[in-house]
């Protein structure tokens, strides 16, 4: 009975540690993982503000073409009265 009893803590003994070294290898590749979305993240974050820069860039370049446009023409019509 005593043998079976330790052969049995023995197993379970090999498998708590095999079980360790599969929770520190998840916990390795939750580091990576984790790491790798922040640069995912980051590069997500400086291209939507690129994006969004030349929105308004975009933008302020129209306006300021439809306004120079406007201002001129008006300017034109008031010099041909």
């Amino acid at each position: 009975m005593k043998k079976i009893i330790y052969d049995r803590l023995q197993a379970l003994k090999k498998d708590q540690a095999k079980g360790h070294e599969v929770l520190a290898q998840i916990e390795e590749q939750k580091l990576e993982l984790t790491y790798s979305l922040n640069r995912i993240e980051g590069a997500i974050q400086v291209l939507t503000e690129l994006l969004t820069e030349r929105k308004l860039s975009a933008v302020e370049s129209a306006e300021v073409f439809f306004t120079e446009n406007a201002t001129s023409k008006s300017f034109e019509r008031e010099v041909a009265t």
